[in-house]
């Protein structure tokens, strides 16, 4: 049976009391031992005057204070500072290769409408034999001004012997294909306007 069940008080055993007289009595046993097997009352985790374990303000702070919060937080803005400078070059990056797009195709726009008047294309356009005549007298001069800017450009340049022959005679090629293209469209401008009739 147990002993509380008799109402009888626990007046504690042959080792407790052991316990309780060691604590108050700093007894080795309680000690904390070095190297060497010897004891110090430094060693002794509990307090020298009523056994109980140290207050936390008399043990040694062992733990190193937090790095902390200010250093986050510093790199945090730092972080979002360089992703703010990298989304704008990226956008400048961007803007900039949508502009250089933009004149690229501009320019090759640029480039078929000379080219297509220069070879008469407008001349397919007209209905009547006055505007035909005109068309084919515009294409023809605009052909014949695109030649000389042309070996302008050639003679500016100071490109000299083969090389600036060479570029004239491209030039001059050209100019007979536009001339060649201009009467082709007359000829189809004609057939249009008599099959309208």
């Amino acid at each position: 049976m147990s002993r509380t069940r008799k109402g009888g008080k626990y007046k504690g055993s042959n080792f407790a009391s052991q316990f309780k007289q060691g604590l108050s009595m700093q007894s080795p046993m309680f000690a904390v031992a070095v190297n060497d097997g010897s004891t110090t009352e430094e060693e002794a985790p509990v307090d020298k005057i009523d056994g109980k374990p140290p207050q936390l303000s008399e043990l040694e702070d062992i733990v190193d204070e937090k790095v902390g919060s200010s250093a986050r937080r510093i790199e945090r803005q730092n972080w979002k500072v360089r992703a703010e400078q990298e989304a704008e070059r990226q956008k400048a990056e961007a803007e900039a290769k949508a502009l250089e797009e933009q004149r690229k195709q501009e320019a090759i726009q640029a480039e078929e409408e000379r080219e297509a008047r220069s070879q008469g294309q407008e001349i397919l356009d007209e209905t009547t034999k006055k505007g035909i005549k005109a068309a084919k007298k515009e294409a023809k001069q605009t052909a014949k001004d695109e030649k000389k800017g042309k070996i302008a450009d050639i003679k500016a340049s100071g490109v000299k012997g083969k090389a600036k022959r060479k570029a004239k005679r491209k030039a001059r090629k050209e100019f007979r294909k536009d001339k060649k293209q201009i009467r082709k469209n007359k000829r189809t401008a004609k057939r249009n306007r008599r099959k309208g009739k």
